[in-house]
Parts: C-alpha cells; structure tokens; sequence
C-alpha cells in the first residue's frame, strides 16, 4: 500500500471497492484485502496483501499480474498497488 488520505489504521480483512487503473466506466469490484503476517497496517506502510473478491466471476477476466490498482471507500482512494501473483481456488 502506498501513501494515502488517512489517519487510523486499516485492520486485515478490509472491505472496499478495488479499481483497476486503466479501466474506463466500469464498475469497481467488491474487495476484502487480507493482511499477509500481521493484523493491521497504517496508512503509507508497503506490505503484501491476499485480495479476495465477492464476486470471483465478475473480477477473472479484468485481473492479471502487472494491473495496477486502487483500494477505495465510495470516492476516497485509500491505497494503491499492482498485482504480483493469483491464484486459483
């Protein structure tokens, strides 16, 4: 995560909307971010995270390794990344 708009601390299993950066009028995806090795983390702190989408169907075909992204909370961007792997269930 990268430096954000906000002052407390996001705790692991987060729900926000994800953007991926280069899409045009499509809706945003539904997101719980997950916290790898720790519970919380503080606005601006870089740390990998295990994003699980609500609706898997809908987030496949628009994510792939390199998509660059935002986290937000209605029109507040609160953390920003790319994807550096996926996995399949």
């Amino acid at each position: 995560m990268s430096e954000v708009p906000r002052s407390r601390p996001f705790l692991s299993d987060y729900r926000c909307q994800l953007r991926i950066a280069d899409e045009k009028g499509l809706p945003d995806l539904e997101a719980r971010i997950h916290f790898i090795g720790r519970e919380t983390a503080m606005p601006g702190d870089e740390l990998a995270v295990l994003v699980t989408f609500l609706d898997r169907e809908l987030a496949r075909p628009r994510c792939g390794v390199g998509a660059r992204f935002e986290l937000r909370e209605g029109m507040t961007v609160t953390a920003d990344g790319a994807i550096s792997a996926m996995a399949e269930r």
